[in-house]
């Protein structure tokens, strides 16, 4: 068996393996000063960004993306010193199938990539404030770039995407300072609606957790359909979500008592009772 063309290879293979190591070694050189230099650019990058926007995740996620671009090029770089034949247009081109590739593959997830990051830059809501998406409430823990998390109401943890959150209505309760709660009423027709409404508004007067500017409220929005007068009482409160619970209970305890001296026939209505809904609108604009 003749071996002498397969050790010509061999012998071949050898000698460009030892003419690239010269090559090689500059181009390990090379790159580990990029990446050193893509560490410190990030920090500063980071350093600066939060100056503009004062939120540790977007620079953090900022930061890895100048240095993960940084670290692409310098790849580059040492390959083409490594291997003078080889083309960096080749590779560029691979990069791009397989960016398509990987962006159908993982289309949801970039999908909320993009959403946090839209979200980090806009900032509509902080950590610790009080939202709520749909059925979900709480308070938010952190602002990734996937997702958010909320601890809700409950004592449980809500991981939400970033695209829903983009994408749906979402209620900042703690966006201001202040916040409105409210209580409606049904007074019966044989009863005094005057004396119906100077007993609520005495009763809210008392409020220890009411603000007093703006200063509780009491009016008449409309008759409810077994003829009686219907009422709505307003007051503000720290926009806590405790706070406002809080002041409310207190409110419709100092309103039972004021009634029941005065011995008025009162129902709560419901917030969701075709009656509360009809005076909704008269209401806000009352308020405008």
């Amino acid at each position: 068996m003749d071996l002498s063309r397969a050790l010509q290879k061999i012998d071949a293979m050898v000698d460009g393996f030892i003419a690239a190591i010269p090559n090689a070694a500059l181009a390990l050189v090379v790159f580990a000063l990029i990446a050193l230099g893509a560490k410190y650019m990030g920090r500063l990058f980071r350093r600066t960004l939060t100056r503009r926007w004062p939120h540790a995740t977007l620079g953090v996620v900022f930061e890895r993306l100048l240095r993960s671009v940084i670290i692409l090029l310098g790849l580059l770089i040492a390959l083409s010193i490594t291997f003078p034949s080889f083309s960096a247009r080749d590779l560029i081109q691979f990069l791009g199938i397989g960016t398509v590739a990987v962006g159908f593959a993982f289309r949801d997830v970039l999908q909320n990539f993009l959403a946090g990051i839209i979200l980090l830059l806009t900032h509509p809501f902080r950590i610790g404030d009080e939202v709520g998406l749909d059925s979900i409430e709480g308070i938010v823990q952190e602002i990734e770039t996937r997702a958010t998390l909320i601890k809700t109401f409950d004592g449980t943890l809500a991981v939400i995407p970033n695209a829903n959150i983009l994408t749906r209505n979402v209620t900042v309760y703690s966006a201001f300072e202040l916040r409105r709660s409210s209580l409606d009423f049904e007074v019966a027709q044989n009863h005094d609606v005057e004396l119906a409404r100077d007993s609520i508004t005495e009763a809210l007067s008392g409020l220890a957790g009411a603000e007093r500017e703006p200063s509780p409220t009491v009016l008449a929005v409309g008759f409810s359909t077994s003829g009686g007068a219907l009422f709505r009482a307003t007051w503000w409160t720290k926009s806590s979500r405790r706070e406002a619970a809080a002041t409310k209970n207190e409110a419709v305890l100092a309103i039972t008592r004021r009634i029941a001296i005065a011995e008025i026939d009162l129902a709560l209505q419901r917030p969701d009772s075709p009656q509360a809904k009809e005076s909704q609108i008269g209401d806000s604009r009352a308020f405008m």
